[in-house]
């Protein structure tokens, strides 16, 4: 019996850390072995962290081995800092910002190659995957390819940060991480990317990076289908996590503006996931909406797929500096599969308004365009609301199944390929 190949896959970022970078990581390795990859998670300890969910851990089947290293991580410190000095939070933002080398988590590479290559010495791998952010992780990939003799892929789950163009706070900074990011995208084997405006930036490998967006795991869904009973009030569902990207401030706006128009319109908001550096509840006071707003706060991710799929609206606000244009948020491909409507506000040329306008049930109205807001609520209110927006196979591409076994037919071109190159 021939040996079944080994992934060694490293993402910093792991349940049972919750959000939605997680999950990228979290389904390939769940779904690899159905592909006949034998999957080794290389990961930190969790940290400092907004949030967690210890149910997610429970869909990796048993043969994924899930390896934790304690690293210093910066965070740790800077979260008490923040519980002890809550009036100097600005001051720890900015050290935090000098810390990068190419990032604050610089400090787990030494210890995450000494394990894999322990790890190797016992079972060795056949190829390592690497996904950022942080953009160090990809330092792990860069050094076991060469001590290791590995075929290596780098992927791009977002662009370097959290935004395209965002390499530091000093001119040292961005030639530093502008090399090492040149450096990363020669030197592996594949890259892969996230979207194509993060495939745009990183093609200045030989080879042409693979897209191969996120997406949404179907097995969530249908374990869970629930519509809106149609009985009221209308409920406009905000989800995922708020601060200054993305703002929240223009959905309130136009809800504000929407209820004044008629005071006995009958409607609630409710927000499920993490707000970090606002409240909420104080911005839908300034919008008078104080009374229709209920915050549930961060939920398992089971609880807020039922809340997607509970919704009559969901609405996505879409940050609308020049820097984030090119942003393309995992929670969109959820959205998506919740077949619920959707209204974005957004900038029309924006990657995420790419996106949603071939697809049915999404409307997308620039952010201080009021009259088209409105407009679009009331066409979406007047829709049938136990009918789906959309249906399954029109986004099917998008299913983490399907994406996994683009991953496995990319690993399986590098095993074939002599030397551990690139398969031609």
């Amino acid at each position: 019996m021939s040996r079944r190949p080994h992934l060694l896959m490293i993402p910093y970022y792991f349940p049972p850390l919750g959000m939605g970078g997680v999950q990228r990581p979290l389904k390939f390795a769940r779904y690899l072995p159905e592909f006949g990859w034998d999957v080794t998670v290389l990961t930190a300890e969790p940290g400092a962290y907004p949030a967690t969910d210890e149910s997610l851990l429970a869909e990796l089947p048993g043969s994924v081995a899930v390896e934790r290293i304690r690293a210093w991580d910066p965070s740790r410190l800077q979260s008490r800092f923040h519980r002890f000095h809550r009036s100097h939070r600005s001051y720890s933002a900015f050290l935090r910002n000098w810390l990068r080398f190419p990032d604050s988590k610089r400090a787990f590479v030494g210890p995450a190659v000494r394990r894999a290559s322990g790890l190797a010495a016992v079972r060795p791998f056949d190829a390592v995957w690497t996904s950022s952010p942080p953009p160090s992780v990809h330092l792990v990939g860069l050094r076991l390819k060469r001590e290791l003799g590995i075929s290596w892929i780098a992927d791009f789950r977002d662009p370097w940060f959290a935004r395209f163009n965002d390499w530091g706070p000093t001119r040292w900074h961005a030639r530093y991480s502008k090399s090492l990011h040149s450096k990363i995208i020669s030197s592996a084997d594949r890259v892969i990317a996230a979207s194509k405006a993060i495939a745009a930036s990183v093609s200045a490998s030989s080879i042409p990076p693979a897209v191969i967006t996120n997406g949404y795991d179907e097995s969530d869904f249908s374990a869970t289908e629930a519509l809106p009973s149609g009985q009221s009030p209308f409920t406009i569902l905000l989800c995922g996590t708020f601060g200054e990207n993305p703002d929240p401030e223009p959905i309130f706006n136009l809800l504000g503006h929407w209820a004044r128009q008629d005071p006995n319109r009958q409607f609630s908001i409710q927000h499920v996931g993490a707000t970090v550096g606002i409240e909420l509840p104080e911005i839908a006071s300034r919008h008078d909406l104080q009374d229709r707003f209920t915050s549930l706060g961060y939920r398992s991710h089971c609880e807020a797929v039922r809340a997607l799929q509970s919704a009559d609206l969901i609405a996505l606000p879409q940050n609308g500096q020049p820097e984030y244009a090119d942003i393309l948020p995992g929670r969109v491909f959820e959205i998506l599969r919740s077949l619920r409507p959707i209204l974005l506000l957004a900038n029309p040329a924006c990657e995420t308004a790419r996106l949603l306008k071939s697809i049915e049930g999404c409307w997308i109205v620039p952010p201080g365009d009021m009259q088209a807001g409105i407009t679009a609520l009331d066409s979406i209110a007047a829709l049938p609301r136990y009918k789906p927006a959309r249906s399954v196979s029109a986004i099917s591409q998008f299913d983490r199944r399907a994406q996994t076994g683009q991953l496995a037919a990319i690993l399986d071109g590098l095993r074939a390929a002599p030397s551990g190159g690139v398969a031609r």
